[in-house]
């Protein structure tokens, strides 16, 4: 049996349209605080504890190196199906060429259905009726905290591989700038708003964008870190009340609200760099990226570009000098400078933005790393091969299709 090759043909995002700097998101910060104490009190004004404790200074955020990032009005579709689009044109093909969505979003446009693929196959125009009947389509939504993006590429692939779709639209996309509290002046401003798509389909060998095949992809979990990030209300486990809406009066202003993100950042900041790569040499091989590396059977010195998840850019720069010191010599993207962190949109706005930029260059390996709340990660190495001819595989069928 012949080897279904699978490559990235398309690629393409959309940023929020509303910059928001330091300044002004710092700002955001101190009304909703003072909103909030002159719901409770009547009184906008902050004790000394709160203005400490509350208020956002940008010059601290300036020092921490967020220097924008981007919000918008639109949903998760919204943002998704334009670059969905950018993505389609530039691999040459129609909607009605699209065979499988998948939309990874962990703030999903609503929390039980429709889904964020339904409303993009619907947005994007893609037909199922034919007049031989129904055509194979098949759409998911994939949640898997911040590195939903990395899940969704692998299940594409897979996907491919297995012989149900030739051609696969993946989209990643989240509206962050709703999902923490603007009193929480830790984790508000650092979010923004993205929608990033690729392409992915059936191609020739010399297309192949994971020439190790399944060994290009590498994926984990460790448990242990499941309270550290977490959203505690309005799942099944606890429904919101208006109460938690509005706020327990006996805790401090700056206490987000139960249903929305909360983190412990230096626990979390402290496990998630050693778990990604240790500096200590001796560990590196029993960490993510020593684990992923030995199993492709490349070297950090074989990467030329790493698309890491934009969750702390301290946090990145740190991966990025422990790297550097076990023998990394090529470069990160750190668009969550720029953008804030855009979690689904991410890794692939990095990716989206070298491309165009003419960054990234044809016969590049790169590492897309998503990481995320549980602890969850995922790797995946990408050789780069966009900007070849890209003649489509016909030889292969996908799903059963009416003859009558």
């Amino acid at each position: 049996m012949s080897i279904i090759h699978v490559g990235i043909t398309g690629i393409g995002h959309e940023l929020g349209e509303i910059g928001v700097s330091n300044e002004e998101v710092s700002k955001i910060v101190e009304t909703a605080l003072r909103d909030k104490n002159e719901h409770r009190t009547g009184n906008r004004n902050l004790s000394k504890e709160e203005e400490q404790n509350g208020l956002c200074d940008p010059r601290w955020l300036n020092k921490k190196k967020f220097y924008g990032r981007v919000h918008s009005e639109r949903t998760p579709v919204g943002l998704g199906v334009p670059a969905a689009r950018k993505a389609i044109d530039m691999a040459g093909c129609n909607v009605q060429d699209i065979q499988a969505v998948f939309f990874g979003t962990v703030h999903p446009d609503y929390n039980i259905s429709p889904t964020c693929a339904q409303l993009a196959i619907r947005d994007l125009g893609i037909e199922t009726k034919t007049n031989l009947g129904l055509k194979p389509l098949l759409p998911a939504q994939i949640h898997n905290t911040c590195t939903t993006i990395g899940t969704t590429i692998t299940l594409a692939w897979a996907t491919i591989k297995a012989g149900l779709a030739k051609r696969v639209l993946i989209i990643g996309a989240d509206k962050m700038s709703d999902t923490t509290d603007p009193v929480d002046r830790s984790f508000y401003p650092i979010m923004g708003d993205a929608g990033t798509a690729i392409v992915m389909e059936a191609v020739t060998e010399s297309r192949d964008s994971f020439p190790w095949q399944e060994k290009s992809f590498f994926s984990t979990a460790d448990p242990s870190g499941v309270e550290n990030i977490i959203s505690l209300a309005g799942g099944a486990a606890m429904p919101l009340t208006a109460d938690m809406i509005l706020g327990d009066p006996d805790q401090p202003l700056w206490k987000p609200r139960p249903d929305k993100l909360w983190q412990d950042g230096p626990k979390v900041f402290d496990d998630v760099v050693k778990l990604l790569a240790h500096p200590d040499r001796a560990k590196f091989s029993q960490t993510v990226y020593g684990t992923a590396l030995n199993q492709v059977g490349l070297e950090l010195a074989d990467i030329h570009a790493i698309y890491p998840h934009q969750a702390s850019v301290r946090m990145n720069d740190l991966l990025l000098e422990n790297l550097k010191y076990l023998g990394f010599k090529g470069r990160m993207s750190d668009t969550g400078k720029k953008y804030g962190n855009t979690t689904s949109a991410a890794v692939l706005l990095g990716v989206s933005e070298d491309f165009e930029q003419d960054i990234l260059k044809t016969d590049q390996i790169i590492a897309l790393n998503s990481f995320g709340a549980g602890y969850t990660v995922c790797i995946i190495f990408v050789h780069w091969t966009l900007d070849l001819p890209c003649p489509m595989v016909e030889a292969h069928k996908p799903l059963h299709m009416p003859t009558h």
